[in-house]
């Protein structure tokens, strides 16, 4: 046992088996790492309570929460987490929000065997990780401003709202998810309408799908 105390203890917090499965093979055959697994929000903040983790790994599509609320509840839960967003959600959209709420690093699920072992050892070791790509895809932003996504024009909340409507979420399932009363989703609702131009959810999908917003996992 006194091995496994000289392991790093990562928790992977994924509803897909097969994908905490490989994962977890590509961290243990390459790093001294001792990885517990969570299939949901609920189960991952049970484990996070009752251990010290060194790594959180987070998909963000959980079929029990958001990656928002759950990000900021690993944070409550233990202020100093190290928490990795994985998904296949769009990085140049994501990972600053993440990052923002205090996520360590973001990492798409497409990323090659070296490049999670490598984004795994960058946060252990304290720093922030984001991929060549999306370095790549900032520098161009701010050497040029082109066409932004409007996306972009939402506050933290308005996103969030705006992701879950775009999923088919009802207002009142958005309300009781958030701790909210259904009527302030409604005022968010038509913010978020008035901000990209569009005048239901159904423009509102249909302009997600122009800037790829949400990708299957």
């Amino acid at each position: 046992m006194d091995t496994e105390k000289n392991l790093y203890q990562i928790l992977l917090i994924d509803d897909h088996y097969i994908i905490r499965a490989g994962i977890k093979l590509i961290l243990s055959e390459k790093l001294n790492v001792l990885v517990d697994e969570a299939s949901n929000g609920n189960s991952a903040l049970t484990q996070i309570k009752n251990n010290s983790y060194d790594l959180i790994m987070l998909d963000i599509n959980l079929p029990d929460t958001d990656g928002f609320k759950l990000l900021a509840q690993i944070l409550k839960v233990q202020p100093d987490s190290k928490v990795l967003v994985f998904s296949m959600n769009p990085e140049v959209l994501f990972a600053k929000r993440f990052i923002k709420m205090g996520a360590r690093g973001y990492l798409n699920k497409e990323a090659s065997d070296n490049e999670i072992v490598k984004a795994t050892n960058t946060v252990l070791s304290g720093k922030k990780y984001i991929s060549m790509e999306l370095a790549e895809i900032l520098l161009n932003e701010t050497a040029h401003e082109k066409a932004d996504n409007p996306f972009k024009s939402l506050s933290e909340r308005e996103f969030e709202v705006a992701m879950s409507l775009i999923k088919g979420e009802t207002p009142v399932d958005i309300a009781n998810k958030m701790n909210l009363h259904p009527s302030t989703i409604g005022t968010y609702k038509v913010r978020i309408l008035e901000k990209l131009n569009v005048h239901n959810v159904i423009e509102l999908i249909q302009l997600a799908g122009i800037y790829d917003i949400l990708t299957n996992k």
